[in-house]
């Protein structure tokens, strides 16, 4: 059983590889187009009147535990060996960054009186 030093340090070391694979995904996927815009892919879903960008970004996260679920599954042989538990939780890590960081924007820009996607 792990000590409580134990899991912080598994906490620390998840987050540092979270936020160094947050930094590089980020940066491919603007492809250079607007490096200043974090969430320049996560928009899309808004601006196509899909739905809003947070329910977009919860979608992912769905995937991404459902994920989990299978990978748990030890009995079963997989096609695809290169996405392990330890890619999908630092995936689920950065969606719920993502997702906080959303939020808060948005809060932010309507008590200022101003839309969202501007």
């Amino acid at each position: 059983m792990a000590t409580r030093e134990e899991l912080m340090a598994i906490h620390e070391d998840l987050c540092n590889r979270a936020r160094e694979l947050s930094r590089r995904k980020n940066h491919d996927y603007s492809g250079g187009k607007d490096a200043t815009h974090a969430f320049l892919n996560f928009i899309k879903c808004e601006e196509l009147g899909l739905c809003k960008t947070e329910t977009g970004v919860l979608v992912r996260i769905s995937d991404k535990i459902s994920r989990l679920n299978t990978l748990a599954d030890s009995n079963l042989k997989y096609e695809v060996v290169d996405e392990k538990v330890l890619d999908t939780v630092l995936d689920i890590i950065n969606y719920i960054v993502i997702f906080y960081a959303i939020h808060m924007e948005r809060k932010e820009k309507e008590s200022a009186g101003g839309f969202f996607l501007e």
